[in-house]
């Protein structure tokens, strides 16, 4: 239960970042609906059980270039048809933006 809880801190934190960075460059809706899917349960459950340990400690689970990728999900490519590409590029930049700054706040601590 505990790892599920850490992961749910993790993603509200992440969102968080991402939704204060997305209204820095004027599109608040785009933070609010990014990773919306990692709230489904088939995906929740098992990445809480991959990034966590049951009492809720972190794993260290990423290579150097920073990849994860757990292999119990089935939402591979959760993008339907006809996406529209300037929302995938944004997201993207919405990502590395997050990473980035969450980086930075971590190594200041």
């Amino acid at each position: 239960m505990r790892a599920y809880i850490s992961y749910l801190k993790y993603i509200l934190r992440h969102k968080w970042f991402v939704f204060w960075e997305a209204c820095k460059l004027g599109i608040p809706w785009l933070g609010l609906i990014h990773d919306w899917h990692k709230f489904l349960p088939d995906e929740f459950f098992p990445y809480a059980r991959y990034f966590y340990n049951p009492d809720g400690s972190k794993k260290q689970v990423r290579d150097k270039t920073g990849y994860y990728k757990p292999d119990d999900t089935i939402l591979d490519n959760w993008y339907p048809w006809g996406y529209n590409t300037i929302y995938r590029i944004a997201e993207r930049i919405l990502k590395w933006v997050n990473v980035l700054t969450s980086q930075v706040k971590s190594s200041g601590d």
